[in-house]
């Protein structure tokens, strides 16, 4: 990743973006990009601490990091998506009771 320019966000974004639609990259270079990125983008707010916009330039790296882990890394979004039963996989006198409770809580 090339050096992060605070009037530049999108262009950080972009940059991501492109490196993970690169085809041909392999697990190596992958884990090279985002060291590199990250330790790009921890400079980034070491230098430019005396600016006015830190605020803008720490929410640029705060997104930047969650684009990098939402894209090279399988997390699940919270502990809540893997909680349950797919509703597919219920029976249907059971299906039947919570669609019922669902619609006294919501419509009564």
């Amino acid at each position: 990743m090339s050096t992060i320019n605070g009037g530049k966000e999108l262009e950080a974004y972009d940059q991501i973006l492109k490196f993970f639609n690169k085809k041909d990259r392999t697990i190596k270079e992958t884990e090279v990009f985002e060291d590199q990125t990250y330790i790009n983008l921890m400079g980034f707010l070491k230098k430019k601490k005396e600016i006015e916009n830190l605020y803008q330039n720490y929410k640029l790296v705060e997104n930047a990091i969650i684009l990098i882990l939402s894209l090279f890394h399988d997390i699940p979004p919270d502990r809540y998506n893997t909680m349950g039963k797919d509703a597919k996989n219920i029976d249907n006198s059971d299906r039947d009771d919570i669609i019922k409770m669902l619609k006294k809580e919501f419509l009564d």
